[in-house]
């Protein structure tokens, strides 16, 4: 009995021994199995469709995927803190965005918004526009969302609390939507501000038009008139 117990340790210490420990990057990542190399990294990254959000601690970055799952990042160290899935079992959406404050996901499903509460993770609000060919969020603080619209030109303001809906119409164009055509509402939501990369036409008369680069690359802002207002 005596030789039992102390070999027991030994057969303990000699598989420890053989063990490798798992290769990592330049980083500190763990490699796939097999890989000896990672070029680049594998910290924050993004792909097609995803929203980032700062979190309002200045620490945290929120990446939100289009199949619902958010990665917390802390940016100092570059490390995933934890991953979360909010949502219904229902795949992929077309449009997603975290509020500003972390706490609702709005997601685009067709034509519909839908609005969850992350830590419960429930739906708390919905809201169905006018249908688009194509529209994406450009202001979603946990009480006012706005989405910027191709097929029309617009931005349209929808309020959580009062489920009222505004619209803000833009110039007309003579040239089509494309990745250099982006808008943005100020953080004191006074202004929506598009940016072009040519001139845009004279907006309506009920607009005031600031536009003064004289570059190709043009940017035009908007009185933003708040969404509890009847359009």
């Amino acid at each position: 009995m005596k030789y039992c117990l102390t070999a027991i340790p030994l057969l303990l210490w000699a598989s420890f021994a053989g063990a490798e420990a798992p290769r990592t990057d330049l980083y500190g990542d763990p490699l796939p199995a097999g890989a000896v190399v990672r070029l680049g990294t594998a910290q924050m990254r993004l792909t097609n469709g995803c929203d980032t959000t700062l979190l309002p601690d200045g620490k945290t970055v929120v990446i939100a995927f289009r199949h619902r799952a958010l990665q917390y990042w802390d940016i100092a160290s570059g490390k995933l803190i934890r991953t979360r899935t909010v949502g219904d079992d229902s795949g992929p959406v077309e449009q997603i965005t975290l509020s500003s404050d972390g706490k609702t996901l709005a997601m685009l499903r067709s034509g519909r918004w839908v609005f969850w509460d992350v830590e419960a993770n429930q739906e708390v609000a919905a809201w169905t526009p006018a249908k688009a060919q194509r529209q994406w969020p450009i202001l979603w603080d946990g009480q006012s969302f706005a989405v910027l619209r191709e097929d029309d030109n617009r931005v349209l303001l929808w309020d959580l609390r009062t489920r009222k809906e505004r619209a803000i119409a833009f110039a007309a164009r003579r040239f089509g939507t494309d990745s250099t055509y982006h808008a943005t509402i100020s953080p004191d939501k006074k202004f929506v501000v598009g940016l072009a990369r040519r001139r845009s036409t004279s907006p309506s008369p009920a607009l005031t038009h600031s536009s003064r680069s004289p570059s190709l690359r043009t940017a035009s802002a908007w009185p933003v008139v708040s969404p509890t207002t009847a359009s």
